[in-house]
């Protein structure tokens, strides 16, 4: 009897993946490939004395690439132990409702995830398939002490309908708030959304942080982008307050 071939799981990492990614979250790639990197991304750091309690914003699914490339890459929201901008940490810990380009498989789909520290509690959760043009709201809520939970939502949070939902246990504080594009085995544009020459970028926007017991916080964010040679990838942070991430520059 034929043994059923199983599917490659590819997870997204977290920080500056180049630097912060443990290799176990790394994916195998031919040497002419680029590494797991986060090419494009956003970052606010809490240095309020109350806590990072609600991390929320929408965005929408683009286009599948051209082509079908074998290429993964991942549009997220997230709740980071250290900033992206800061040194390489150990400990470091992410939360994150990921939206997942995963060519190998086929398709776009959306899973919850955690990634760093070992023992964490909660499962990542089975990838759900998801329909372009489909509008995506992540929601990450601090608990409790240590706990975490993660929810995605189709639609925005006005009229949103729940999705997916996981609580994270055990970790420790989260104090940055990221979003961003990572990129693993993208080669040239093509492998992106929307065509080469095409700069429509993904908007993540109906952004809300809060700290404390709802306290609304209008972030300073900080935006950087590590772009593959020939494609420039970009991030932009305009008055609006919206987030956008552009595929190629």
């Amino acid at each position: 009897m034929k043994r059923k071939r199983e599917k490659k799981i590819v997870r997204p990492g977290f920080g500056r993946s180049d630097l912060h990614v443990p290799r176990k979250h790394r994916a195998a790639a031919p040497a002419a490939y680029l590494p797991t990197r986060w090419v494009a991304f956003a970052s606010w750091k809490n240095y309020g004395a109350d806590p990072i309690t609600l991390f929320q914003a929408s965005w929408p699914v683009p286009p599948a690439p051209a082509g079908n490339p074998p290429s993964s890459f991942f549009l997220f929201s997230g709740l980071q132990v250290t900033d992206p901008t800061e040194p390489p940490n150990p400990a470091n810990q992410i939360v994150q409702p990921v939206l997942q380009w995963d060519g190998a498989n086929g398709g776009w789909s959306v899973a919850l995830w955690t990634a760093g520290v070992p023992g964490a509690g909660g499962t990542p959760q089975e990838k759900m398939p998801i329909k372009t043009g489909t509008v995506l709201t992540g929601r990450i809520t601090n608990t409790n002490v240590g706990s975490y939970q993660c929810d995605f939502f189709v639609g925005d949070i006005s009229g949103a309908v729940a999705l997916a939902t996981n609580t994270f246990t055990g970790l420790p504080l989260m104090t940055s708030c990221v979003i961003a594009l990572e990129a693993i085995n993208v080669i040239r544009s093509s492998d992106y959304p929307y065509g080469p020459g095409n700069r429509t970028p993904v908007v993540f926007s109906n952004i809300v942080v809060q700290t404390g017991a709802g306290n609304v916080v209008v972030p300073h964010w900080v935006v950087q982008a590590i772009p593959t040679p020939g494609i420039g990838e970009n991030c932009g942070a305009p008055p609006n307050g919206n987030i956008n991430i552009g595929f190629r520059s």
